[in-house]
C-alpha cells in the first residue's frame, strides 16, 4: 500500500485500536476483528470465525482449485491466477445477500466484495503468509485493483477524455454532495440526485476538479481534458467516413453503393515516374560531360607531353649552342694568341737582319 502515491497509511496493533482513533477511509484487518468495527469501508484478511458485515466465516478447509466467480467491479482484471499455487487452507465464507464472490475455490470462496449501506467491504479468506500470492505478479495487481475500487480516482483509468464528450464521475461511498469546477471556474453541481448525472460541460481544454463531500469530509480530486485523440494517429485509410447526422441515399428502394476510392497510389505512381525521368535525365548529362571532360584532359595531356618534349628539346640545343661557342671563343682566343707570337717573331728576325 505503501507503493501507491494517493494512499497514506497508518498502522496500528489490536491491542491499541479504537473505532474512535479516527475517520480512515479504509480499514483493513488482518488477522482480527474488533467488537467495534469503523463505519467506512473495510478489508478483511484471513478473518477469524463470526459473523461480520460481509457474512460468515467458517472452520478452516483445504484448497485445491482456484477459479474466477462474478467480478462485476473488476477486480481481477489483468490477474494472472494460473501461476498461483499454494494457497493451503481457507476459512469458509459465506457471502451476504448483497456481496459477490469474486475469487471461488471448490470447497469456500476466497474473496468476495460488495457495497452496502455506502459502504464497500471485501474479504480474503486466507492467510496471505500461508500462500504464495504475495510473490506472485498477480498479488500487486490484485491490490492495486481493490484500492480502485475502495478508494475510486474521479474519472476511470481506461475512459478517454476528450472536449465535448459527457463523462460520468465516480462517487466514493458515502457522499452525499458533489461539485466539479471547470478551468473556466464555474461550478457545476452533478450529485445529488444520486447516481450523478453525466457532466456536459467538457468543451474547455483544461483541468476539472472534482469535490466530494462525505461524511463531513472534502475529497478532492482532478482529471485533464487535452486535444490528444488516439484516432489522429491512426493513418490507415478508412473504410467509411463519420459524418454527424448524415443518411444514405435511396432511389427506387435501392441503396446507393458508396466506395471511398484512394487516389494516392496514382499520385505516387506520377511522382515515382518523375524522378526516374529526372534521374535518367541526370544520369545521361553526367555521361556526356564526363566522356567531353575525358576528352579535354587527353588533349591537354597530349599538348603537355608535347610541351614537355619542345622543352626539353630546346633545353638540349641550348647546351650544344653553349658548348659550340665556348669551343668557338677559346679557338678564337688561341688563334689570335698565335698571330701575336707569329708578328713578334718576324719582327726579331727583321730586327736581326738589319
Amino acid at each position: 500500500l505503501r507503493l501507491q502515491p494517493n494512499i497514506t497509511l497508518f498502522e496500528t496493533t489490536p491491542d491499541k485500536y479504537s473505532s474512535t482513533i479516527g475517520n480512515y477511509d479504509l480499514t483493513v484487518f488482518d488477522g482480527t476483528m474488533p467488537l467495534h468495527p469503523p463505519s467506512g469501508s473495510i478489508l478483511f484478511v484471513d478473518p477469524p470465525d463470526g459473523t461480520y458485515a460481509f457474512g460468515t466465516s467458517g472452520k478452516q478447509t483445504g484448497v485445491s482449485h482456484i477459479s474466477k466467480g462474478t467480478d462485476p467491479f473488476n477486480l481481477l482484471t489483468n490477474v494472472d491466477l494460473s501461476n498461483i499455487h499454494v494457497i493451503h487452507d481457507s476459512h469458509q465464507l459465506q457471502p451476504a445477500l448483497w456481496a459477490q464472490t469474486v475469487l471461488a475455490a471448490t470447497e469456500t470462496p476466497l474473496l468476495i466484495a460488495g457495497e452496502n449501506n455506502n459502504r464497500r467491504i471485501a474479504a480474503l479468506g486466507f492467510d496471505l503468509h500461508a500462500s504464495d500470492l504475495p510473490l506472485q505478479p498477480a498479488f500487486p495487481i490484485l491490490m492495486h485493483n481493490l484500492m480502485n475500487w475502495f478508494l475510486p480516482p474521479s474519472v476511470p483509468e481506461d475512459v478517454p477524455l476528450m472536449p465535448g464528450v459527457p463523462l460520468t464521475v465516480q462517487i466514493w461511498p458515502g457522499a452525499d454532495h458533489v461539485t466539479i469546477t471547470g478551468p473556466d471556474k464555474q461550478v457545476t453541481t452533478v450529485g445529488p440526485p444520486f447516481p450523478v448525472t453525466p457532466y456536459t460541460k467538457t468543451d474547455s481544454v483544461g483541468l476539472y476538479h472534482v469535490k466530494q463531500t462525505v461524511h463531513g469530509r472534502i475529497l478532492d480530486g482532478a482529471f485533464a481534458i487535452n486535444l490528444f485523440n488516439a484516432g489522429q494517429s491512426r493513418l490507415a485509410p478508412a473504410r467509411s467516413l463519420p459524418i454527424v447526422h448524415s443518411t444514405n441515399v435511396t432511389s427506387n428502394g435501392n441503396a446507393v453503393p458508396r466506395q471511398l476510392r484512394e487516389i494516392w497510389p496514382w499520385i505516387a505512381a506520377f511522382l515515382l515516374l518523375v524522378l526516374c525521368v529526372e534521374w535518367w535525365l541526370f544520369s545521361r548529362s553526367y555521361k556526356i560531360q564526363t566522356s567531353l571532360s575525358r576528352r579535354a584532359d587527353s588533349r591537354k595531356l597530349a599538348r603537355g607531353n608535347f610541351l614537355q618534349r619542345a622543352s626539353v628539346k630546346n633545353a638540349w640545343v641550348a647546351a650544344v649552342q653553349g658548348r659550340v661557342q665556348k669551343c668557338y671563343t677559346m679557338i678564337r682566343k688561341r688563334a689570335k694568341k698565335a698571330v701575336k707570337q707569329v708578328k713578334k717573331y718576324r719582327v726579331i728576325q727583321d730586327s736581326r737582319g738589319r
